[in-house]
């Protein structure tokens, strides 16, 4: 157990008082290190050219480890890395470089090398480890007569030949957009829902919210000069009529080219009506709603809102046709911003850690000491509540914040929220705080409606880069931040429609109006910039994460859990301390590792949707309540189960998962609790299971999981 802490310590005068410690540290290591003159060591500490990190127990502090450097820019070089005796497999030696590394990309450096001799293994390993690569070896000093291996970590800097690369090397570009205060969307309305509005009818209180949310300035509300002669075509009194009054001092689209608005709009009548031989064809009323539509279209309305029928059936038509999308009332009120966003305030408590919220100061102190740009701490410091939601979160140890992150929700339909995530470099479980700061951050920007989202690049913090690409956000080349669109909920057949004009209202990205078929179904979707792209079901999934998509034929996992290994790897209690957890790291990564009998193998393949059942033993609930995607599945000996691994378990003791030596180690992701677990009965019910109790995992065929997420999730 691990009972103190780490500070990096770069301080001269500090350093200096702890000189006897650190010259101790490297004559110990005179071996692997050389010899060092005291004043050389002495010297590269007034110089700047060495730091250390310092371990705290209760006042008492000593030498965990230090890091020597030297090197023109842009290329550094590691002289020493010593790490003491007692702090080893602590992360120490990681925490340092991955500190310099962050001071080094700040600054501008390209690379950083570091000479290590053939016959250190152990050295070799550790540089390996963390991502150093050997380019080349030359011969050492005759009196050892051994090679030196030159390894070197090209950083995260751009140059001119990185750019050039990273263009011709560019995958998928998602097109997000900020939009000016004047970019704002509008969308334009038919009569029938300003009747709604100005009438009292039955759905006056959801026309009420629409232009309630008009009048908040979270959206624009316009109608078509055809809106008000139409109206003066069927008053009874166009000069003491409110109604027709009232529709006149509404915002107008502008004028478009009579012409072109009279061609499209013999388009659209004939797309809406004419072809679907609708009994209202060629009525004054079809003829006025086709204007309608047509001038929407032509002055580049985010949608048309109408609660016509016909207008609505023809609705993927006039997407892929004429680009104009139609939504009713209820549609829009549901993308409308919440008041507030998902409640992430509860502290969570792990292996000496907590993570809870944080106030706008106390976020400005810490980037402020972490040199992050000065207008990106203004940008989320300096909040106008008016416009944006925000929430900061904060990790602390001993009271100290390591790790923060931040997000900017505009307050309207078409939100792109702004992340912000800083973690200290140099602290041993940057990853886990990365990683869990990550998750959360995307889960809040999506907990109402996908969202499009916008991770700020911040020099020096290259991990939390790197962690995002894994996660499904791509890097935009000309501001160099990183775009992902958030689902935020699994998707089935049933859905699917629903959650293809949720993500084009939402975030721009056009989906096929048919699901996949199948995993190797090639898809097309389109991005903001009108840029066609071909994926799989698969990387459409992983663009969408927080995600699970149900095609047809995608088998799944139905895997019975005990209740206290549910509460702990899946987040399923309410209890939102983990103190209980042997292993608390779990509990923060969102990529989770579940272990079970290799026996199980066929059934825990990866790519397929996981669902959690969680078993009647030591008073479990006898239900399903979570759904998951598994990553990857390997048969491994219990005793060599690699450290990484084990991390993400919240069990220490694998034996009574498997009568032999070995287990199977199943990770997942996209982990989704359902807001309505799904009794056993319910299971029965639906044909998912026989008669008897759920003991080991089955394989369940995609109608059965479509069952499943109805119930749990659609129906929750």
């Amino acid at each position: 157990m691990v009972t103190f802490s780490l500070t990096l310590e770069k301080d001269i005068n500090t350093l200096l008082s702890l000189f006897e410690q650190i010259q101790e540290l490297a004559d110990s290591e005179k071996n692997a290190l050389g010899f060092l003159p005291k004043q050389a060591l002495r010297d590269a500490i007034e110089r700047g050219r060495l730091f250390a990190l310092i371990a705290n127990s209760g006042n008492d502090q000593k030498v965990a480890g230090y890091l020597l450097h030297s090197g023109v820019f842009p290329h550094a070089k590691i002289q020493q890395i010593a790490v003491a005796t007692q702090y080893r497999k602590q992360a120490v030696g990681s925490s340092l470089i991955n500190s310099f590394v962050s001071d080094l990309e700040q600054l501008g450096f390209m690379s950083v090398k570091a000479e290590i001799a053939s016959d250190l293994e152990g050295s070799l390993a550790f540089y390996q480890k963390n991502e150093f690569e050997l380019v080349y070896e030359r011969d050492g000093g005759q009196t050892r007569n051994r090679k030196i291996l030159v390894h070197v970590r090209q950083l995260e800097t751009d140059t001119l030949f990185s750019a050039s690369y990273a263009k011709r090397s560019a995958g998928l570009v998602l097109g997000i957009k900020r939009r000016s205060a004047g970019e704002a969307p509008f969308y334009a309305f038919d009569l029938n829902v300003y009747f709604d509005l100005a009438k009292n009818r039955k759905k006056s209180e959801i026309a009420n919210q629409l232009f309630g949310a008009a009048l908040a300035h979270n959206i624009r509300l316009v109608v078509a000069n055809e809106f008000v002669e139409e109206l003066k075509r069927t008053t009874n009194n166009a000069g003491t009529d409110p109604i027709l009054k009232l529709a006149q001092r509404l915002p107008v689209m502008p004028a478009t080219d009579k012409v072109e608005l009279d061609t499209l709009a013999s388009e659209v009548h004939n797309l809406v009506f004419v072809q679907p031989q609708r009994s209202g064809a060629n009525t004054n009323q079809a003829i006025s709603d086709a204007r309608h539509l047509a001038h929407a279209a032509l002055a580049r309305a985010s949608a048309f809102i109408t609660g016509d029928k016909a207008i609505l059936a023809a609705r993927n038509q006039l997407l892929s046709t004429v680009g104009i999308d139609v939504v009713t009332v209820s549609e829009l009120v549901d993308l409308l911003p919440k008041g507030a966003m998902m409640d992430a305030s509860k502290t969570t408590i792990g292996q000496d850690f907590t993570c809870g919220t944080i106030t706008s100061s106390e976020l400005d102190a810490y980037l402020v000491d972490g040199r992050v740009n000065t207008s990106l701490i203004s940008e989320f410091c300096s909040v106008d509540e008016t416009c944006n939601n925000a929430q900061y979160l904060a990790i602390r140890e001993s009271n100290r914040v390591v790790a923060v992150g931040a997000i900017l929700l505009p307050k309207t339909v078409t939100p792109i929220a702004r992340l912000l995530v800083h973690a200290r470099p140099e602290h041993r479980d940057v990853e886990i705080f990365t990683d869990y700061l990550l998750d959360t951050l995307v889960r809040i920007s999506c907990a109402d409606a996908a969202t499009a989202i916008e991770l700020l690049h911040v020099p020096g913090q290259s991990l939390v880069h790197s962690l995002a690409k894994a996660r499904g956000f791509y890097q935009n080349l000309s501001t160099r931040n990183y775009d992902k669109i958030a689902l935020g909920h699994p998707v089935t057949q049933d859905n699917w429609q629903q959650t293809v004009h949720e993500v084009r209202r939402r975030a721009g990205l056009i989906l096929p109006n048919n699901p996949p078929s199948a995993g190797n179904d090639n898809m097309n979707i389109e991005t903001r910039t009108d840029k066609s792209i071909v994926v799989t079901p698969i990387e459409l999934e992983d663009i969408l994460s927080p995600t699970v998509i149900i095609w047809p034929k995608r088998e799944s996992a139905l895997v019975p859990i005990r209740r206290v290994y549910a509460d702990d790897l899946l987040g399923t209690s309410n209890q939102q301390s983990f103190d209980f957890i042997v292993n608390k790291d779990a509990s923060f990564f969102s990529r989770r590792s579940y272990v079970n009998s290799p026996r199980t193998t066929s059934v825990m393949r990866p790519g397929c949707p996981i669902f959690f059942y969680e078993s009647q033993k030591s008073q479990g609930r006898g239900a399903i309540v979570a759904v998951a995607r598994i990553v990857d599945a390997i048969v491994v000996q219990k005793q060599d189960i690699p450290d990484e691994r084990l991390r993400r378990l919240v069990v220490n003791d694998v034996d009574e998962f498997s009568t032999t030596d070995k287990v199977l180690l199943t990770s997942f992701d996209n982990l989704f609790e359902l807001p309505r677990p799904v009794s056993l009965k319910e299971l029965r019910c639906l044909g998912v299971v026989d008669g008897s109790n759920l003991v080991s995992p089955v394989s369940i065929l995609s109608e059965k999981a479509t069952a499943i997420l109805t119930k749990g999730w659609l129906n929750g």
